[in-house]
């Protein structure tokens, strides 16, 4: 990408810097937003009983 657009008459530092930017703001807004989905997930849903969590499949017979 960066070849590309310093193929088209970009300068390279700012062409550089302009990804550089973008990728860390993609990626801080994945991290922000991935940790809201996964606070919302735990409030909605909460955690499960331990004891509980084997009853919800039924056992194998042994047949």
């Amino acid at each position: 990408m960066i070849g590309l657009l310093v193929a088209g008459g970009l300068p390279s530092t700012l062409t550089v810097a302009a990804i550089t930017l973008a990728r860390v703001i993609l990626l801080l807004g994945t991290i922000v937003f991935g940790w809201a989905l996964y606070q919302h997930s735990v409030a909605r849903g909460g955690r499960r009983d331990p004891s509980a969590a084997g009853s919800e499949r039924p056992r194998a017979t042994g047949v």
